[in-house]
């Protein structure tokens, strides 16, 4: 294939833009075309595992306490990212109260699955961006400029800011198509995390297609091959 494709998904939490990644994944490679799945939140990630916090509580890191969880943050973020370290230590004091409250929950009171996205929403949005507000779209671009020649399409499952739009970054770019899709689901529940602005600003980006996941199901109301079928062909004619 020569025009290579890039695929942004975004959506609310739990709405299925993982599920719609995977199913992409497989639908593409079955075609026989080279897949690559990259996210924004790759460096955020890299960041939480090695604190010890991840999605499955696979390193099970121990902490004396909050303080020592906080030092723990500082060293690993300064050590990351030196040349902002002054505004680091500002931007982590601001937001002290909110780690501890985290740390409470993943590490005490054993609420893994909100003391993860907690965590990822303070350190992602409040103290990365805070420091950079470019800094995720930079990390992922520089993986994307790594592999885009390699392979024949990327999917990317977590397009949540407007400043992430591929579709705008790359426009100059030749034989590079960018497909934005938003998966929406009639079976989410709000909760305190469904007021952050990483959920506030899904509403405000512009897409290109809307794909619907059936309720309580992993199952979408188009056929995915169907779906890549349009991905591939492109044009007006499908757009939203």
């Amino acid at each position: 294939m020569e025009e290579k494709v890039v695929v942004l998904i975004t959506g609310k939490k739990r709405a299925g833009k993982s599920t719609l990644a995977s199913k992409l994944t497989l639908a593409f490679s079955d075609l026989g075309l080279d897949v690559a799945k990259l996210s924004y939140a790759n460096f955020l990630k890299k960041i939480m595992r090695e604190l010890g916090v991840d999605k499955y509580d696979i390193t099970k890191r121990k902490y004396k306490d909050f303080e020592d969880f906080y030092k723990t943050l500082k060293e690993v973020l300064i050590r990351r990212l030196y040349v902002y370290k002054d505004l680091l230590e500002k931007v982590l004091e601001r937001e002290k109260e909110n780690l501890k409250e985290v740390y409470e929950e993943y590490f005490e009171k054993k609420n893994k699955d909100y003391g993860y996205r907690k965590l990822a929403q303070i350190l992602g949005t409040e103290i990365l961006r805070s420091v950079k507000e470019e800094i995720h779209v930079e990390k992922l671009l520089e993986k994307l400029t790594n592999i885009i020649h390699f392979v024949d399409v990327v999917i990317i499952d977590d397009y949540r800011f407007p400043n992430e739009d591929l579709k705008e970054i790359l426009k100059d770019e030749e034989n590079v198509k960018v497909v934005r899709i938003k998966v929406e689901a009639n079976d989410l529940e709000e909760d305190e995390l469904s007021n952050h602005a990483s959920e506030r600003e899904v509403d405000k980006l512009k897409v290109d297609m809307v794909v619907k996941r059936k309720a309580y199901s992993e199952e979408f109301y188009i056929d995915i091959k169907e779906l890549v079928k349009k991905i591939i062909e492109g044009g007006e004619k499908w757009k939203v």
